[in-house]
């Protein structure tokens, strides 16, 4: 069933989120001066590794505990949370399909019987998400981002995005919160949802390019109106610079992280001869610059590298003037926009 996405994202009070390597609880404040802004709590975990959970053994613990820091700063309780799928839990599929119209006007029910007709069978595995129009022409070939309700015309072409979640996430999820007595308002996708929230509805008149680079997976989809034209998910991330950091300079991971939020691209730490990072321990520890530069874009470099390869398959949306959107803290670095921009 066809759900309007912005009628959708109004009801939602709160919201639990799974990132690839953090969980976060976000629950609307309704009350006071501060009405409107969200109270926020997070917990770092294992998180996910090629589109699925590093561990599931504490993973009711983790959820209680950041509901539990929600809750605590908003003075609510949270009895029931709408949780978002990662993208690596999404697959995205487009359908189109024409009728002719008896009756001459477009009705709501003749679009949503469209949908149902249009609609892939997936096997047992993915679980219906969200049918999502992405436009309409008419019998002239005139282009309509939004059902076209109550028009007149002898033809109409209808696409869709459907957006389905893998079964094995939902089943999981639907435990972790059944145990903890918290009511599951619904799914919702993380990539639809972060189109809604940080793309201007009138950049979304046209396709618009969302890149989400987390810390282990980076998701690339293809925005056109509510819906999502194309979506990959990479199996790579930020991780991957401070992996690399790890092997190249034979350094334990707190140490490496802290080398890559220092790093700035374009300049490369150049201009000097050694750059410092904080370690575990607090203590401070400096490396050759030219070293940690090369390793940090040298991993950078195969990322972009693996999402131009993506942007091929997305050749029939994507075009050289398609606005990018960037999201994601898995390279949030100096310089990072601008670097990958270039990319």
């Amino acid at each position: 069933m066809i759900v309007s996405a912005e009628r959708e994202m109004a009801r939602v009070k709160s919201v639990v989120e799974f990132g690839t390597s953090k969980i976060i609880c976000m629950i609307e404040n309704r009350r006071g001066p501060e009405a409107g802004l969200p109270g926020s709590s997070c917990v770092r975990y294992d998180g996910m590794r090629k589109g699925r959970f590093a561990r599931m053994g504490n993973m009711a613990e983790l959820v209680d505990q950041v509901v539990s820091g929600a809750e605590e700063k908003m003075r609510a309780q949270i009895r029931g949370a709408y949780v978002g799928v990662p993208g690596c839990f999404t697959r995205v599929l487009v359908k189109e399909g024409s009728k002719h119209m008896a009756g001459g006007r477009v009705t709501e029910e003749e679009i949503q019987a469209m949908a149902r007709k249009l609609m892939p069978r997936l096997d047992k595995a993915w679980e219906p998400l969200a049918t999502l129009p992405l436009f309409f022409l008419d019998g002239k070939e005139e282009l309509y981002t939004g059902p076209p309700i109550g028009l007149r015309t002898a033809r109409l072409t209808a696409c869709f995005s459907f957006l389905f979640a893998r079964k094995r996430f939902l089943d999981d999820i639907r435990k972790i919160f059944g145990d903890l007595h918290i009511g599951i308002d619904g799914f919702v996708s993380e990539i639809q949802a972060q189109a809604l929230h940080y793309i201007p509805g009138k950049v979304r008149d046209a396709s618009v390019l969302l890149l989400d680079i987390g810390y282990h997976h980076t998701d690339v989809s293809v925005i056109f109106g509510d819906g999502i034209m194309a979506h990959r998910t990479i199996f790579g991330g930020g991780y991957d610079i401070v992996d690399e950091l790890k092997n190249v300079l034979r350094i334990d991971e707190a140490l490496a992280e802290s080398l890559k939020r220092m790093h700035i691209f374009g300049i490369g730490n150049e201009y000097d001869d050694r750059v410092y990072g904080k370690g575990s321990d607090g203590k401070m520890v400096s490396f050759e610059a030219r070293l940690v530069s090369r390793s940090v874009e040298e991993s950078a470099g195969r990322l972009c590298a693996q999402i131009r390869e993506v942007l091929k398959e997305f050749s029939g949306y994507v075009f050289k003037n398609t606005p990018i959107y960037l999201t994601g803290g898995g390279i949030a670095m100096h310089g990072a926009e601008t670097y990958l921009s270039a990319q």
